[in-house]
């Protein structure tokens, strides 16, 4: 089910808003409603995503499933940095030993 919901969380690229996926959902759908997530362009974003679905969370905007929504999209952004960076950091390494 993981992957579907990432797959259903579209970001714009204008404002950095999810779409939330409603239909696993056990109260009734709200369709076309959307949390302002924080652009993620580097890992400090991620934080403040992460900060922002938490007050979000709190203030009873979202529900523990919008929640883990959100947060499987920001967890997908911090790994794939995590790769880059992995894969930066092998080059470098490859470049010394030439």
């Amino acid at each position: 089910m993981g992957g579907a919901v990432i797959r259903k969380a579209a970001v714009s690229t204008s404002k950095a808003r999810i779409p939330l996926p409603w239909p696993f959902l056990s109260r009734p759908t709200r369709e076309g409603r959307t949390f302002p997530l924080p652009e993620l362009k580097e890992p400090a974003d991620a934080v403040k995503a992460m900060d922002a679905i938490a007050d979000a969370l709190r203030a009873g905007e979202l529900t523990q499933a919008e929640t883990l929504a959100l947060v499987k999209v920001v967890e997908a952004f911090t790994a794939a940095i995590h790769v880059s960076n992995i894969d930066k950091r092998i080059t470098a390494i490859e470049g010394k030993s030439k």
